[in-house]
């Protein structure tokens, strides 16, 4: 990744390790409600040949869904996300380790997701227009 960082800088590290990670207490009903896929991104991720690719472009999915960051944001996957992902691609989750051993792979499937899913970088233009939209429901805005 470039070397800068996209999380404010105000934020202490737990309030950043909020953001950009996937809490590891998440329920079953949590973890269904976030990362159940429909049919049309089973097909998208059914296209994938080899078991490693489908269950990676799978997580990726998912974490651009939540908590809205890539793979290569997220440290760590927790084990109850990374089987329920497995189980829906039918795929076993130890596949998930060989992923990205190319490291163009990650960034590919994050420009194919990107493309067919209509996923796209937050810069600051959108971080601003979503702060304007959010001040007045806070009552800090006009």
């Amino acid at each position: 990744m470039p070397g800068y960082d996209k999380i404010p800088t105000y934020l202490n590290p737990e309030q950043r390790h909020a953001l950009t990670q996937i809490p590891s207490d998440l329920s079953d009903r949590d973890i269904a409600r976030h990362y159940t896929f429909t049919e049309k991104e089973r097909e998208l991720i059914n296209r994938r040949r080899r078991a490693s690719h489908r269950i990676g472009f799978a997580v990726q999915l998912a974490l651009l869904k939540f908590p809205g960051r890539t793979l290569m944001e997220v440290k760590e996957v927790p084990r109850a996300v990374l089987t329920a992902i497995a189980e829906q691609v039918d795929v076993p989750a130890s596949a998930f380790t060989s992923y990205g051993e190319r490291e163009n792979t990650l960034y590919e499937h994050l420009d194919e997701l990107r493309r067919e899913c209509g996923f796209r970088s937050c810069g600051w233009k959108e971080y601003l227009l979503v702060a304007k939209s959010l001040l007045p429901e806070v009552g800090l805005g006009s």
